[in-house]
């Protein structure tokens, strides 16, 4: 198991210095937060001065940067470091985004919609009672009249929020994309010869970009 110290704002000199003691101690690497300053800088004057550490950033703030930028960056790093850099990518927080980074903040992950959009769907069968037994079989008692009495005031939102993530787990594949192929192989692979895209018509017609991302779940689930 490596052992690493993780660290954050320093002067170049400072980050240098630390790199040289902790090598010298035995630690394996340094890991740099991404806090008041950048850590490009202290992480490639760190790497000159620490030849044997693994260094890894946790987190880069991804939001604010263009993903080519941060691409390059790592690339350029990977290499002068031999492959001893791990670049790490997170959102941060909305305040710190907008506030500190001066960018536009948004969830990531086309995900959030379509998870809505699929309980919505399941919450409308689910208000028919030759169907309610699928809800009772799975352990959940009285969904399709808590969805009926819903649908009788117009409430979808609310007909939406009564399927929990764990009922739509029964019900939809739900994963990002590089795991969907792999996640319906798994469910339906030993059962059907076709799977057929409830929602991705809706999405295309949407965002005809969209028919890239379906196309390639499309070839990965058939070969």
């Amino acid at each position: 198991m490596e052992f690493d110290l993780m660290t954050g704002s320093s002067t170049w000199g400072e980050a240098a210095e630390l790199a040289q003691a902790i090598e010298a101690a035995g630690f394996s690497g340094m890991l740099y937060t991404e806090t008041g300053q950048v850590p490009w800088m202290q992480l490639a004057a760190a790497a000159m001065a620490a030849p044997s550490l693994t260094f890894t950033t946790g987190i880069a703030v991804a939001f604010p940067r263009s993903p080519m930028v941060s691409a390059q960056l790592a690339w350029e790093l990977a290499g002068e470091t031999k492959g001893r850099f791990r670049l790490g990518l997170g959102s941060q927080v909305k305040g710190h985004v907008v506030r500190r980074y001066s960018s536009e903040f948004d969830r990531p992950d086309e995900l959030a919609p379509l998870i809505r959009r699929a309980k919505t769907q399941v919450a409308f069968y689910g208000t028919t009672p030759n169907y309610s037994f699928q809800f009772t079989d799975l352990g959940y008692e009285g969904v399709t009249e808590r969805l009926r009495d819903l649908m009788r005031t117009g409430d979808i939102a609310g007909m939406a929020e009564v399927i929990t993530d764990d009922m739509l787990e029964h019900f939809a594949v739900v994963a990002p994309w590089n795991e969907m192929a792999d996640r319906l192989k798994d469910r339906y692979g030993a059962t059907a010869a076709r799977v057929v895209m409830y929602l991705a018509e809706e999405q295309i017609r949407k965002d005809p970009d969209m028919v890239h991302k379906w196309g390639e779940v499309a070839r990965a689930t058939r070969s």
